[in-house]
């Protein structure tokens, strides 16, 4: 069941989502200050994430038995409801600890949270809302680690990239789901040609990596590292786009995913 209960929580995604509100809270703070403030934020990111994904997979059990068996709720591994309570208590502790933080991060805490829930809930048959609310959650990390210091100057710039990184990562994974999403959920692969995905995808990324650039041009951040991070994520990102464009869903969405660590690890330079 211990088993059941890691994979049920994808801790990946959770430490990408703590590591979030640790470079938001770096940015907030014009340095890199990992005190208790900062580990309490990055502690409720991670525990809201994992009961996002939680949630998730419990509302998610009959599109899992189809398309991923293997979860832990449709193999069988962890029951429909024992998921439901291990997400309510992931909920419960991410804003126990935000609370501690100050109001600010409880307040985004629970727009968060709120936004998670509604997701698996009510909007994934519509996956572009879906998609929006996704990469409105990666950008949340980012602004709840910057609510530490309360200074939001430059969290907002890197939340406004990861949002539509974000968003080019989800319409390409869109791209990739489409067969296994058909009679379950209606996503823009659906409607749309995959050129135009394509372009979506790329016109996505480009903004990402224009509002990045900017922090350099305009003397924002002057880190050689986090040039060559941002540039070379960019360049990763074009790279999803091409093989999206080619029919390489697969490949296209590894390397969105690729794009978006070095997207963070320029942020980290940027900071630092």
């Amino acid at each position: 069941m211990l088993k059941g209960f890691f994979e049920l929580l994808r801790p990946v995604n959770c430490l990408m989502a703590s590591i979030g509100a640790m470079i938001g809270a770096f940015a907030g703070m014009n340095g890199v200050f990992l005190d208790a403030q900062v580990l309490l934020a990055m502690a409720s990111a991670f525990a809201i994430c994992g009961a996002g994904q939680a949630i998730n997979d419990y509302f998610d059990l009959r599109v899992d038995a189809k398309k991923n068996p293997g979860r832990p709720v449709p193999s069988g591994k962890i029951s429909p409801k024992t998921a439901l309570l291990f997400s309510s208590g992931l909920f419960a502790t991410g804003l126990i600890l935000a609370g501690f933080v100050n109001a600010s991060a409880l307040a985004i805490a629970a727009a968060f949270s709120g936004l998670l829930f509604v997701y698996s809930w009510k909007m994934k048959k519509v996956k572009i809302l879906g998609n929006i609310v996704v990469s409105l959650a990666t950008a949340f990390t980012l602004l709840f680690g910057a609510s530490v210091a309360a200074d939001y100057s430059l969290a907002v710039f890197f939340a406004a990239s990861a949002f539509f990184a974000s968003m080019g990562r989800e319409i390409t994974k869109d791209f990739e789901d489409k067969k296994a999403d058909e009679g379950e959920k209606k996503s823009i692969a659906h409607v749309l040609p995959q050129k135009t995905i394509s372009f979506l995808a790329a016109l996505f990324y480009a903004l990402a990596f224009t509002i990045s650039a900017w922090l350099w041009f305009s003397g924002t951040l002057n880190n050689i590292l986090y040039v060559f991070s941002i540039s070379l994520g960019g360049i990763v990102f074009l790279g999803s786009a091409v093989s999206l464009m080619r029919g390489n869903a697969g490949l296209a969405q590894r390397l969105s995913k690729a794009g978006m660590a070095l997207s963070l690890i320029g942020f980290i330079f940027g900071v630092v």
